[in-house]
């Protein structure tokens, strides 16, 4: 167990970061009153989870290794940080959603059904605790093992001053998928403003032609008319506008938020892409549609899918 000291010490003090962070979420009223900004901004964690694994295998490097440590090495120091994190994740998961916020699943199933992200079964089916343990536990080992690679490269020995700055870059990038300027393909502000049906849903009766509508994030669906503040409702009457390519009812949810990049849509000076899951059925593999709500264009039906009649 002393081999393995400093690894278990950082995921104590991971798992009491996550504890505190819980606790200034809650606070903040993004698990009640400002739920709707929940998806977006738990992911800041993800900074103090990076900056966490980076002091852990720094400290592994200069008080176990000597200062002298090989990428295998801090690799393996990492992973062995993340299988203890992901051990103690139950613990987190009960303390969080027994005593910091007991409400939390019922708020998030009330919100995901009033906004029509998920249907009541489906956010039953993911917002409960038995859900969030098997989440928390292998979301653990997937993002440690990702991070403990990039940072024990960063980490390993020679050239530590220019790895570092990489290290802050790339980590910046990984983060937030984002870029300094946009890199979207398909913005066009004087698309016209679609009519609304009877239904309150977008008519749209052409066809994209491109493979990328949708699917790709620099070929998002844009759906912005007015104002961002119709975000979820846009998005709403797009999706509710389509079917399947037989004309199936879709079934959808929200499941990420995702590619910040610049835009002076939005007072926070900054657009973000909201990531769609999509099925239908009878199919096997859901598809995911990218959505913008910050940037106008053309509305089509991307390929593979058919208007809801």
């Amino acid at each position: 167990m002393k081999k393995f000291a400093i690894e278990i010490k950082w995921a104590i003090n991971f798992s009491i970061a996550t504890l505190i962070w819980m606790i200034l979420e809650h606070s903040l009223g993004w698990h009640d009153q400002n739920i709707a900004k929940y998806a977006l901004y738990t992911n800041i964690f993800a900074f103090v989870a990076i900056a966490i694994y980076f002091m852990a295998i720094n400290d592994k490097k200069k008080n176990f290794f000597m200062g002298n440590m090989t990428f295998r090495q801090g690799f393996v120091s990492g992973v062995i940080l993340s299988i203890i994190i992901a051990l103690l994740s139950p613990i987190v998961n009960f303390i969080t959603f027994e005593y910091i916020t007991p409400n939390f699943f019922e708020n998030m199933i009330n919100y995901a059904v009033a906004n029509k992200i998920q249907t009541q079964t489906q956010a039953d089916d993911y917002f409960n605790i038995n859900s969030y343990l098997l989440q928390g536990f292998f979301g653990s080992l997937s993002m440690g093992v990702v991070t403990s690679a990039i940072v024990a490269f960063f980490l390993k020995s020679k050239n530590m001053k220019t790895k570092l700055m990489l290290f802050a870059v790339i980590s910046l990038f990984v983060l937030s998928c984002g870029s300094t300027k946009s890199t979207l393909k398909n913005v066009d502000d004087n698309a016209p403003i679609p009519k609304l049906s009877s239904q309150n849903t977008f008519v749209i009766t052409e066809y994209s032609k491109d493979k990328k509508y949708g699917y790709d994030a620099d070929y998002p669906v844009n759906v912005y008319y007015k104002s961002a503040k119709y975000d979820s409702i846009n998005q709403l009457r797009y999706l509710n506008a389509l079917a399947g390519p037989k004309g199936e009812t879709l079934s959808y949810k929200k499941i990420e938020t995702c590619c910040p990049y610049p835009t002076k849509k939005n007072e926070m000076g900054a657009g973000f892409l909201d990531i769609y899951e999509i099925t239908w059925s009878g199919n096997q593999s859901p598809i995911k549609l990218y959505i913008n709500s910050y940037e106008k264009g053309a509305l089509l039906i991307p390929i593979g899918l058919t208007a809801k009649k």
